[in-house]
């Protein structure tokens, strides 16, 4: 699977808490 890449800001931007919640037709970090 591909990485955070339609995330819009810089890819890996996750939260404090962990990965933050996508809307449905973003790629999420896996």
């Amino acid at each position: 699977m591909e990485r955070g890449t339609r995330r819009g800001p810089p890819h890996g931007r996750r939260g404090p808490s962990g990965p933050k919640p996508v809307k449905e037709g973003d790629v999420v970090e896996v």
